[in-house]
């Protein structure tokens, strides 16, 4: 029996940018970013860092997430703007609004997410991210029922990313397609090799979450490195060396 190796590719990803962004409040009472689809579209794969990177590392404070959104779009969690059925030109000019606290929820289900990565439980990772419940998918409403192998039983399946499936010198392949900003970052992060996810280890890094250059690399930057060897040392001889200076006097 001929065996074929698979090769998943993830396909890149064009955010529509948005016209204008502020911060309101919802119909609900709640804290919101609220804006205006634009015209622009802006190619996520060819960006310098990824936006996985990216979402981890902004603060969680109203103008942050407000500038997040008017520079790489609308994340989209609940697919309520999802191409599925939805033409690019068909949101142009269309506003849109989403809760403050579900963006920073979200955030923070995502940097649980990379933590397991970074301690190489990447099992438990592909088990979480992979639940219907847990992986970005399309709001309830847009569900549709599916025949299972049982006559007469549907199931309801969620709206997950595209799969096609290509063949090239004998080898089979997939191509996925993120429906959503929010769905290809996840994706982003699952398409990333084991153990090259890490959280820095000095503990004021305002961006801790990075991507390792290296096997034994702890530290995202050399600035890092070096405040943290300097506490260090600090922490291990100050108070001799403030002994020393005092009796020089």
């Amino acid at each position: 029996m001929k065996r074929y190796l698979t090769k998943a590719v993830l396909e890149k990803y064009l955010a529509l940018i948005p016209k204008s962004v502020s911060i309101g409040v919802s119909s609900g009472g709640f804290e919101a970013v609220t804006g205006v689809f634009g015209y622009d579209c802006l190619d996520l794969s060819r960006l310098k860092d990824p936006i996985f990177w990216t979402f981890a590392n902004v603060q969680s404070t109203n103008n942050a997430i407000a500038n997040f959104t008017a520079r790489y779009g609308v994340l989209d969690f609940e697919g309520r703007f999802s191409d599925y059925d939805v033409e690019m030109d068909s949101k142009w000019g269309k506003e849109f609004s989403f809760p403050l606290e579900i963006w920073r929820l979200r955030q923070r289900q995502f940097r649980s997410w990379w933590l397991l990565h970074a301690s190489k439980r990447g099992e438990e990772l592909m088990h979480s991210a992979g639940r219907a419940t847990h992986f970005p998918h399309v709001q309830d409403d847009n569900r549709f029922l599916v025949p299972t192998c049982f006559e007469g039983v549907t199931e309801l399946i969620w709206r997950g990313p595209r799969f096609s499936w290509t063949t090239s010198n004998g080898r089979l392949g997939v191509n996925v397609s993120a429906r959503t900003l929010w769905q290809y970052v996840a994706l982003q992060m699952l398409f990333t090799d084991l153990g090259v996810l890490r959280k820095c280890e000095n503990e004021k890094c305002p961006t801790p979450f990075f991507v390792s250059r290296r096997g034994n690399q702890v530290f995202c930057s050399s600035d890092c490195a070096e405040r943290v060897a300097k506490k260090r040392w600090w922490d291990r001889h100050g108070l001799e060396w403030r002994r020393k200076r005092t009796s020089k006097r």
